[in-house]
């Protein structure tokens, strides 16, 4: 009898999508609300206000930071570059700064995770950067439109390509999709549970 279907195993970086998606359907209730607290529908329908905007900012600034403390306890690392994180944060302090606002508070909530925490806990930021590209294009579309020029050099950022680092990212996560799947969905859910923290508390 022949086979019809012949059985195939998924490949490490496959794998990881799969993390990828079970951490996306997981904590899909947190990024709804996320969006919602972060005058997300507004900035891309481009009628933000600049207050808002700068709300915006410093929360992204705050999350952006205790991202790179955590990272920089994994210095080595080559899945996820603190690199990447003192960037987003030179950005967004850059901008600011351009708005005349002061960045010199801090809400750290956590010093160290263990490594597979850790990796969860970048799920959030990492994939706020491909949301930051869509938002870049909006920002462009107000400024033509409405005259509205907002310092933008984070969101700028954003619209180079992170496929090569998605992936790598997606294929770290295979290594701990079994074992450590509940450090990783940990880190996520407490990287999303900050953020709309930072949310309540700068306005």
């Amino acid at each position: 009898m022949h086979r019809l279907y012949q059985s195939v195993t998924p490949s490490k970086e496959m794998v990881g999508m799969m993390m990828a998606e079970k951490l996306k359907l997981k904590t899909a209730h947190f990024h709804k609300l996320s969006e919602e607290l972060n005058f997300s529908s507004r900035l891309t329908e481009g009628c933000i206000t600049r207050e808002e905007y700068i709300v915006l900012l410093k929360r992204l600034l705050h999350f952006f930071r205790q991202v790179k403390t955590i990272s920089d306890k994994y210095p080595q690392d080559t899945v996820v570059s603190n690199n990447l994180f003192y960037e987003k944060v030179n950005c967004l302090e850059n901008d600011l700064a351009m708005l005349g606002s002061n960045t010199a508070d801090e809400y750290h909530v956590f010093d160290h995770f263990d490594y597979y925490t850790y990796l969860g806990f970048c799920y959030v930021p990492l994939g706020s950067l491909f949301g930051g590209q869509m938002i870049y294009k909006s920002l462009l579309k107000m400024q033509r439109e409405n005259g509205h020029v907002f310092p933008c050099s984070f969101y700028e950022s954003c619209k180079q390509s992170l496929l090569m680092e998605w992936k790598e990212y997606t294929s770290q996560l295979q290594e701990g999709d079994e074992e450590h799947y509940n450090e990783i969905l940990n880190g996520a859910n407490s990287s999303y549970l900050y953020f709309i923290y930072l949310c309540t508390i700068i306005r």
